[in-house]
């Protein structure tokens, strides 16, 4: 389920802990329920800085597969074995 992005962190208040941390605990929170504890609840595009200290608030980071890059002209023709698949689609 898309969220909006949340912060600045400075404007999310609270006495106790990071205030990214309780917003990532309540998001999670939310996002469980409305996810029917499924196991694909997550949160994608976490800034490489915060990357440290979110894994040690006990959260798993998991790398996104990397982007697929191709030619122009190739996909234009849709030529070769490495398009059979987008050939198929089309």
């Amino acid at each position: 389920m898309p969220l909006p992005p949340v912060g600045p962190w400075s404007d999310i208040g609270s006495s106790s802990g990071s205030p990214l941390k309780n917003v990532l605990s309540q998001a999670m929170a939310y996002m469980e329920i409305r996810n029917r504890g499924s196991n694909v609840t997550r949160i994608e595009n976490i800034p490489a800085d915060l990357k440290e200290e979110i894994q040690e608030w006990g959260y798993t980071l998991i790398p996104k597969d990397s982007d697929y890059l191709y030619r122009t002209a190739d996909l234009i023709h849709l030529k070769r074995n490495p398009y059979r698949s987008q050939r198929a689609a089309c």
